[in-house]
C-alpha cells in the first residue's frame, strides 16, 4: 500500500519507504544522538538536543519529547527500515512458493481428472468388472484352505498358460475371455501375496470336463 514519504508528498511503497530512510540515515552523522532533559525559563519540561559535531556543538532547546524521540529515531528508524526490507523479500519468496505449491496442484488436478476419465471409459470398466467376477469364479471353483499348490512358481505358470491361451485362440470373444481369466488369475495372486484372499490353489490339475 504507498504510503506519504513526509517531505515531498511522494507516494511510496512500504520497501521504497524504508529503502530510501536507510540512505537518508546513511549519509547523516552516525549515531547515536542525546538529548538531555531540563526545564526552560518558563518552567515548562525540555531537552536540549545537539547533533554530535555539528554546529559547532550548539544544542538545541526544543520539547522534551520532540527532543527524545528525534534522538532515538537516529537508532531506531534505520533498524525498523532494515526489519521491513527483510520482511518484504520474506513475504515475497513466501508468495512466489505458494505460487509454485498452486501451479502444481492444478496440474495434479489435470492428471487426475485425465486418469479419472481414462478409467472410467465404458472398455476399461467393463474390463476391470469383468476380470473382479472371473476372480471370484476362480476362488470359487479352484479354492481350497490348504497351501500346497499356491506357490510363486505355481502362479507363473497358471497365469503363462492362460495367457497362452489367449496367443493362440483367434480373434473374437475367446480371446478376450483368455485374457481376462490371466488378468484374474494375477488378481488372486495379487491377493495370496498380500493376505487378503488366500483361498485359490492355481497348483492343481483342471477339473474333469473341463
Amino acid at each position: 500500500m504507498p504510503v506519504n514519504d513526509g517531505t515531498k508528498g511522494e507516494q511510496m511503497s512500504p520497501i521504497e519507504l524504508a529503502r530510501q530512510a536507510l540512505a537518508q540515515w546513511a549519509a547523516a552523522t552516525p549515531g547515536p544522538w542525546n538529548a538531555d532533559f531540563a526545564y526552560n525559563n518558563g518552567g515548562c519540561p525540555t531537552a536540549m538536543f545537539a547533533i554530535p559535531g555539528h554546529n559547532q556543538g550548539a544544542e538545541v532547546e526544543m520539547m522534551e519529547a520532540d527532543a527524545y524521540a528525534i534522538a532515538a529515531a537516529r537508532t531506531r528508524e534505520p533498524q525498523l527500515a532494515e526489519a521491513v526490507i527483510a520482511l518484504t523479500a520474506e513475504r515475497d519468496r513466501a508468495e512466489a512458493h505458494a505460487q509454485r505449491a498452486e501451479n502444481q496442484a492444478h496440474q495434479w488436478k489435470l492428471e487426475r481428472d485425465a486418469l479419472r476419465a481414462e478409467l472410467n471409459t465404458p472398455h476399461t470398466a467393463d474390463f476391470l468388472e469383468a476380470v473382479r467376477l472371473e476372480a471370484a469364479h476362480q476362488r470359487q471353483r479352484w479354492g481350497t484352505e490348504h497351501d500346497a499348490g499356491k506357490t510363486d512358481a505355481d502362479w507363473f505358470w497358471l497365469i503363462g498358460w492362460l495367457a497362452g491361451k489367449a496367443v493362440h485362440a483367434g480373434a473374437g470373444e475367446k480371446r478376450l475371455h483368455h485374457v481376462i481369466t490371466a488378468a484374474a488369475a494375477l488378481l488372486n495372486w495379487h491377493a495370496a501375496l498380500t493376505g487378503s484372499d488366500t483361498r485359490m490353489r492355481p497348483g492343481i490339475a483342471t477339473p474333469d470336463g473341463e
